[in-house]
């Protein structure tokens, strides 16, 4: 994503080593001019090819490219980078909707993570990191929360319901998921070895517990 746009690697090669004295030092260097390219051609490079070529209508009628950005390809402005946020911001408003819609047709599943994107396994008990690395350091303190686990499953359920409004009624894989959460207990490292049919279990349920498919599972 930086290497084949000119003014990005240039930008790149610039920052040098990753030590901290390394960034120090190139930060020291870098213009006003060239922090505006940088933010700019963070942003730029995310785009769709789509959008870096040409016009893209979207589902609202409106129109976005970002073409003409891509060819300046140095010496951004305040304005570019407004511009820029715009083109991001109007695609982003016609995200919910095209999925909205495709959903209700029965063309898509939606799928969702816990409300604030955590690590569910570890909000359910930290201990959980020595099932896939035995030797891992961990904190002094065990955390363990399957009540919180659950509710980030709750929320996240109820933001989507809200977002798209077509659940309704609370969706039954939310009750499934919850109650799994607060009364099953994961697989110990010696179980998971010795009882597979204990370690499938176990994460088939960790599997759906993400998974918030629209249609009834």
């Amino acid at each position: 994503m930086i290497h084949v746009w000119p003014r990005y690697k240039e930008l790149h090669e610039m920052k040098g080593g990753d030590s901290r004295a390394e960034l120090e030092a190139a930060a020291a260097t870098f213009s006003e001019q060239d922090w505006r390219d940088l933010q700019a051609w963070f942003n730029l490079a995310w785009f769709d090819p789509d959008f870096q070529e040409g016009d893209v209508e979207l589902p609202d009628g409106t129109a976005v490219t970002v073409r003409h950005l891509i060819e300046k390809e140095r010496g951004y402005t305040e304005a570019d980078k407004a511009e820029i946020i715009g083109a991001q911001m109007a695609v982003a408003r016609n995200v919910v909707a095209i999925h909205r819609k495709l959903q209700d047709a029965g063309r898509l599943e939606v799928t969702t993570t816990p409300y604030y994107h955590p690590i569910l396994p570890l909000i359910y008990d930290t201990d959980l990191a020595r099932v896939a690395m035995p030797s891992v350091a961990l904190p002094e303190t065990r955390f363990k929360r399957p009540d919180d686990a659950a509710r980030h499953v709750e929320k996240a359920v109820e933001y989507y319901t809200d977002l798209m409004r077509s659940l309704g009624e609370p969706h039954p894989v939310l009750e499934l998921v919850r109650n799994w959460l607060l009364d099953h207990r994961p697989p110990s490292r010696t179980e998971r070895l010795d009882e597979p049919e204990l370690y499938r279990g176990f994460f088939d349920r960790l599997s759906k517990s993400v998974f918030l498919e629209a249609q009834k599972i």
